[in-house]
């Protein structure tokens, strides 16, 4: 099993991505590489991300064996970068399946995607710095019924 515990501290090693399109919908998913070669997805925030079972671990490792690798720019940023904290976005005090998982990684960057877009919209990674990533919050955070915690801080409170 994995948590999300045992992400934290880890050095990405590899990020990969699957893109389609089809209806006028076009899709997104990225597939993070870690040094120890875990592999997991930022675009799923419920429950099974908490604790993978072998079955989605294998999916995981499928998806990012068929993704496409980032580009140069964006490996610069990202690759052997520490995951610092996870970020986890929140209505009406459960996860919002809608919304992916943000990494603070080592560097300052948070690290984030869109997944689901009509064609022509823009969607992938979202790379940001921490005044992108505040401004984000702000946009998400529209009332008390939205929130966007941090995976350490919220454990500190259990």
């Amino acid at each position: 099993m994995l948590s999300l515990s045992t992400l934290i501290g880890k050095t990405i090693f590899q990020i990969c991505y699957n893109y389609s399109h089809k209806n006028e919908l076009q899709t997104f998913h990225s597939y993070v590489k870690l040094e120890d070669n875990t592999i997991f997805s930022l675009s799923n925030c419920d429950e099974i991300f908490y604790y993978l079972n072998e079955s989605n671990i294998a999916y995981c490792n499928e998806q990012f064996d068929k993704g496409k690798e980032i580009e140069e720019q964006e490996k610069k940023k990202l690759l052997r970068q520490k995951i610092e904290d996870i970020y986890l976005c929140y209505y009406m005090d459960e996860i919002d399946d809608d919304k992916s998982l943000v990494l603070k990684l080592s560097n300052g960057i948070y690290l984030t995607e869109i997944n689901y877009r009509p064609i022509g919209i823009p969607i992938g990674l979202c790379i940001c710095n921490e005044l992108e990533f505040k401004d984000f919050q702000k946009r998400y955070v529209i009332n008390e019924d939205y929130q966007i915690k941090s995976y350490l801080e919220d454990i500190k409170q259990l």
